[in-house]
């Protein structure tokens, strides 16, 4: 079931979340039950672990996951698709790797401060940047799927419906 929760305050997000978790265990019937609970970052994933940690004496069979991997574990419940997305941050730092290895030699124009970003860049910098690329897509992909479909159609989202660029900044739907 799903609930929603609203509040500015961590700490009575994570009150609430722990009493609903406590009451699941008792609730359920079965003690051997994974719950899984979707979480937004690594730094409210660690902040919940230590939480459930502290007030039930171990944090165990939770399933803390993001919401694009929760998305593609459902998605392969009723399709038949790769146990892992050819999306996940940790796959597609890699594809982004080798592209910016591939624009060294040949970086499009316009692209500048990528350009002299890569010439000084060693292997272990541009690996930074395509890590950081792939977590941007990640968030894309789960949060902004227009925006992808539209680049794939050769588009800007800082476009106009004229086709000419908005200085506003990107069309939000």
């Amino acid at each position: 079931m799903l609930e929603l929760f609203y509040s500015n305050r961590q700490e009575t997000l994570s009150q609430a979340l722990l009493e609903d978790v406590a009451a699941f265990a008792l609730n359920d019937g079965n003690p051997f039950a994974s719950q899984t609970i979707i979480v937004p970052s690594a730094a409210v994933r660690r902040r919940l672990e230590l939480d459930m940690a502290a007030r039930f004496g171990i944090c165990a069979n939770v399933d803390l996951c993001y919401l694009a991997q929760w998305l593609w574990a459902q998605i392969g419940g009723v399709l038949p698709v790769p146990e892992h997305s050819p999306f996940a941050p940790d796959r597609l730092v890699w594809r982004c790797f080798r592209l910016l290895g591939a624009m060294t030699e040949a970086a499009p124009e316009g692209s500048s401060r990528l350009r002299a970003y890569l010439d000084a860049a060693d292997d272990s910098m541009r690996y930074e940047l395509a890590r950081r690329i792939a977590t941007v897509f990640d968030h894309y992909l789960t949060y902004r799927p227009e925006w992808l479909q539209h680049w794939q159609a050769g588009g800007s989202i800082l476009a106009s419906a004229s086709g000419a660029l908005d200085a506003n900044g990107p069309r939000l739907p």
